[in-house]
C-alpha cells in the first residue's frame, strides 16, 4: 500500500479540459453501462464522468472500505496498487486508477476510520 499526503486539489480552467460536445461522453457512458451489466451485484457507488479532451475519466466513489474492496476485486487490481491518501486535515481515503472498456477509471473509497488506517498501514487484512 502506498500512503500519500495531499493538499487542496487543483483543476485547470474549464476551457483547458472540457470536451467539444455531449457526444464525447459516449465512451464514458458505454463503460458505465458495461459495468452495470457485468457486475449487477456490486454495491452502488456515486459516479461522475469527466469528459476531458486529453484524459476522459469515469470516477466511482464507494462509501465504505468493504465496498471499495469488492470493486477493486472486480477490476482485478492488486492491493499493492491501492493508494491510502491522507489529506492535509487528516481525512483518509483509498484511491486506485485502472482502465475498463478503454476508459480510465478512478475508484475512490471513503468511510475509513483511524483504526482501519492503522490496520492497513500494518499490512493486515481489513475486516468487512
Amino acid at each position: 500500500m502506498n500512503i500519500k499526503i495531499t493538499g487542496p486539489a487543483e483543476r485547470p480552467a474549464r476551457e483547458d479540459w472540457q470536451a467539444d460536445s455531449f457526444a464525447d461522453l459516449r465512451p464514458l457512458a458505454a463503460a458505465l453501462a458495461a459495468l452495470a451489466e457485468m457486475y449487477p451485484g456490486l454495491p452502488p457507488v456515486r459516479f461522475t464522468a469527466d469528459p476531458s479532451k486529453d484524459n476522459p475519466r469515469l470516477t466511482l466513489a464507494a462509501s465504505a472500505p468493504h465496498d471499495f474492496e469488492l470493486w477493486r476485486n472486480a477490476f482485478q487490481v492488486p492491493a499493492d496498487r491501492v493508494d491510502l491518501v491522507v489529506t492535509e486535515v487528516g481525512e483518509p481515503w483509498l484511491r486506485l486508477l485502472t482502465v475498463f472498456a478503454g476508459v480510465e477509471v478512478l475508484l475512490l473509497g471513503y468511510g475509513l476510520t483511524l483504526t482501519t488506517v492503522a490496520t492497513m498501514a500494518a499490512g493486515e487484512q481489513v475486516a468487512a
